[in-house]
């Protein structure tokens, strides 16, 4: 399946600092000692207890460094080094090639390793961190087995081959998946389970995420990262097949007002996609197919799409792809509230759980929704031929 994901609330170095509700700052302290490497300085970033990112440089002496700062409870931090000569900006530090992520809480914690292999850096002292390092104990079987799968199928020029090993690589998905869910149940209270189910939500069922958040105490859900989690569980469920499906009245593209309930009577489908959504302009073709087929039999097309802020490119997308035969409308997405985890009435993808893109569903002519597809839309394809062809 593949998908791009929607919550940049899953970002490596989260914004929310804690998955508990707590209103008290507490302290870290973060001591260094290298055992290689020779670094002018040290960069830290992690969210402080209002949430807000801080960014600490500090000097590196004798192969140490001490850095310290307030937190509301566990969270995530990046490290990175700056040796003499280099320069370095937020842009290069992102770039996911030069920082480590941990997982750090209100305590004494002490790093160590060699300050020019990151991988080889250790943190002891947080007993979050300790508890993500034994689920990457879990993990590293179908990590080890996915790395070497994905060097075989570069290497490899036969197509048999290749859809053999790709075929495998959807299994390991799945294990990887199953692996993140045992951990899930096993240890519910722990920042690093809402911390992963945040991220990994578009891959289990509105089920299986309840289950796991149900175990969540009442200060957890009402955390950062728990009020995130409910919100969109709570779309997925409203926005699962059965539901009466939720209206909306927003501008489309051509400034004309659009409500869903005017389409009652007829079969419509909501695309939920975005311009930079390889996934969902590759599903365009089918579409378009769909919608020429079947459009006389009753069946309209509502694109919905990710695009705030991008307009430019929004429309360029629906005029390359060729969709500009049905109707368009922004999300109404805004990254800063999605950022910070506040709440938005005007996100589309928010009333509908949508944490993944492409998400395709058909609404009946009652307004009950019939289907709901993350991916390819083989199902939406599937019940559309049940109604349209029975």
């Amino acid at each position: 399946m593949k998908i791009q994901f929607v919550l940049l609330a899953a970002a490596l170095c989260s914004t929310a600092s804690g998955a508990i509700a707590q209103q008290k700052t507490k302290q870290f302290v973060l001591e260094g000692i290298l055992t290689a490497g020779n670094p002018d300085s040290v960069r830290w970033t992690y969210a402080d207890a209002a949430h807000k990112q801080v960014v600490i440089v500090k000097a590196v002496k004798d192969h140490r460094f001490k850095i310290s700062g307030n937190i509301g409870g566990p969270g995530t931090a990046s490290v990175s080094f700056v040796f003499k000569g280099q320069q370095t900006t937020d842009k290069h530090v992102q770039s996911g090639k030069d920082y480590r992520v941990f997982f750090i809480e209100p305590a004494v914690m002490k790093m160590t390793g060699d300050a020019t292999a990151l991988q080889t850096l250790t943190l002891s002292g947080s007993e979050t961190q300790r508890e993500s390092e034994a689920l990457e104990r879990m993990l590293k079987p179908i990590e080890e087995r996915s790395t070497a799968l994905r060097a075989a199928i570069k290497q490899t020029t036969d197509t048999t081959a290749k859809r053999v090993q790709r075929a495998e690589m959807d299994q390991l998905q799945e294990q990887r998946n199953k692996t993140y869910y045992t951990f899930m149940l096993q240890n519910p209270h722990s920042y690093v389970t809402a911390y992963y189910l945040n991220f990994y939500m578009p891959f289990y069922s509105t089920a299986a995420i309840r289950k796991v958040y149900d175990l969540f105490t009442p200060a957890e859900q009402h955390g950062l990262l728990g009020k995130a989690i409910g919100e969109t569980l709570r779309g997925m469920e409203a926005g699962a097949p059965g539901q009466q499906a939720i209206d909306f009245s927003v501008s489309d593209i051509n400034g004309k007002q659009l409500s869903l309930s005017d389409f009652k009577g007829r079969y419509v489908i909501l695309d939920f996609w975005a311009s930079w959504c390889v996934p969902c302009r590759h599903s365009h073709p089918h579409l378009i197919e769909w919608y020429n087929k079947y459009k006389g039999k009753g069946l309209e097309i509502i694109g919905i799409a990710s695009d705030d802020g991008r307009e430019a490119a929004w429309k360029n997308a629906i005029e390359q792809d060729g969709i500009g035969i049905w109707r368009h409308v922004l999300a109404g997405v805004d990254q800063q509230k999605v950022m910070q985890r506040q709440s938005n009435p005007r996100d589309i993808t928010i009333k509908y759980g949508v944490t993944a893109l492409p998400t395709k569903l058909i609404i009946g002519p009652d307004g009950k929704i019939l289907a709901r597809d993350t991916g390819d839309g083989d199902q939406i394809g599937k019940e559309l031929e049940k109604i349209f062809n029975n």
